[in-house]
């Protein structure tokens, strides 16, 4: 049953303030398998409510995630949310809220209801089902996650699910510019506690590659086996953590530097079937050659400057449990932009296959300075209220120690500012393009 406070504003006695209209929320009852669920609330004495799921997926640390405020209350005193109850635990809160845009300043928490706790129920593996659980992403780069211990915590991660995000892609950072870690398990022990940490957050979805960019160039006889040994090794240690191949998906490269899709299926195919030998069941992500370019994926004639005869037809592996990433940061306008989904959602259909963007950013941005985050922010929000961009799931670069495009301070955890805010609106922007909100 829900939990329902009742407040009443004055007395009401003979020669005193008269009595104001009692004022209540009510939840009805409703499915609280853990999932996307429809909640009825009723109210009495109010013109807009609030609301929120609350969560308590780490031991002493409560968090709220997703929700809004300022929600117009029907002329019959109800209000229908689409709730996302992400764990086993979770409840539905709603409160009373002014008619403001004030956001969080005009809660009040005198009149509040809760829901009963989610329980577990089954949820879908296989691409269609993932991706379905995706909306907007954010990349955490790279060497962020062995260099903070708090970013391989699950509180880290909650404050990326209360933003709103749905997504999250890990890859370590082998191969990268002659970076090796091919035999210190310990050390890529540290970015895999890091994906367990965000896995325990209750994150939709986690995405980890094994390695960083791998170029072409280096696909000789020693490079080939040092690579393939590697992600055999890591692979078969990832299967004992038992990750739920409901929500964890792998991917053996980052990016494919360089060459066409002909040079690259061989060896795609080839470390794709690795990882399956270790994990049978998971989603295994794959791409295009040419840094996972988006139009690699669905033109074979695309060029770049690069190739007489184009990149190539690229052929996805045999293997239906797969996701196919790409990545774009050309500086495009909108039209541009959704054309360009709109072509991986056409090949998508076409070929049997989900496709996602793992990265998805502007090159004519450069954002050293922090003064360029607000055209950044610009550009983002132009583009979220397009649902062909939408669909394709785009998953923003990046949380990152680096100076290329950081959605954080350089060298630190704290979104740059702006991005408090900025963030939600996005996830909810694309949300509510999926209907997930």
């Amino acid at each position: 049953m829900p939990i329902m406070f009742v407040g009443r504003a004055g007395k009401g006695a003979a020669g005193r303030k008269p009595a104001t209209a009692a004022r209540s929320i009510a939840i009805e009852p409703f499915d609280l398998t853990v999932g996307i669920k429809t909640a009825t609330v009723k109210t009495t004495g109010l013109t807009h409510i609030g609301w929120s799921v609350f969560a308590n997926t780490v031991p002493n640390y409560p968090w709220y995630a997703g929700g809004g405020d300022n929600v117009p209350v029907g002329a019959n005193g109800t209000v229908a949310l689409n709730v996302e109850l992400f764990n086993p635990g979770d409840r539905l809160k709603v409160f009373a809220s002014a008619a403001s845009p004030l956001g969080a300043e005009a809660r009040d928490f005198t009149v509040v209801a809760e829901s009963g706790q989610a329980v577990a129920g089954a949820q879908a593996a296989g691409p269609a089902a993932i991706v379905s659980r995706m909306g907007f992403g954010m990349n955490q780069e790279r060497f962020t996650v062995r260099d903070h211990s708090g970013v391989r915590e699950a509180a880290y991660y909650q404050r990326y699910r209360n933003a709103g995000i749905r997504q999250v892609r890990f890859f370590i950072p082998v191969g990268f510019e002659g970076w090796q870690l091919y035999g210190n398990d310990g050390e890529v022990d540290l970015w895999l506690d890091g994906v367990a940490a965000c896995l325990a957050s209750g994150m939709p979805v986690v995405h980890l590659d094994l390695c960083d960019v791998i170029g072409v160039w280096q696909l000789d006889g020693a490079g080939v086996s040092r690579i393939d040994e590697y992600l055999g090794r890591t692979a078969a240690r990832i299967a004992q953590r038992n990750w739920p191949k409901e929500r964890f998906i792998i991917g053996a490269v980052n990016e494919y530097g360089g060459g066409t899709n002909g040079e690259w299926q061989p060896h795609r195919f080839r470390m794709n079937q690795i990882l399956r030998d270790a994990l049978p069941q998971h989603t295994i992500v794959e791409g295009p050659a040419y840094w996972k370019n988006t139009q690699a994926l669905f033109d074979p004639n695309f060029k770049n400057g690069e190739f007489a005869g184009g990149v190539g037809v690229y052929n996805p592996w045999s293997d239906t449990n797969t996701i196919q990433d790409v990545h774009h940061y050309f500086g495009w306008d909108l039209a541009g932009m959704t054309w360009l989904a709109e072509q991986c959602q056409a090949w998508a259909a076409a070929n049997n296959r989900q496709v996602y963007s793992g990265e998805w950013g502007f090159d004519d941005l450069f954002l050293g300075a922090s003064d360029r985050v607000s055209i950044w922010i610009d550009r983002f929000n132009g583009q979220m209220g397009q649902s062909a961009i939408a669909k394709i799931r785009p998953t923003a670069w990046a949380v990152t120690d680096g100076n290329d495009w950081p959605v954080n301070n350089p060298g630190g955890n704290q979104f740059r500012p702006g991005m408090d805010t900025s963030i939600p609106a996005w996830c909810r922007s694309v949300d509510q393009l999926l209907g997930l909100a």
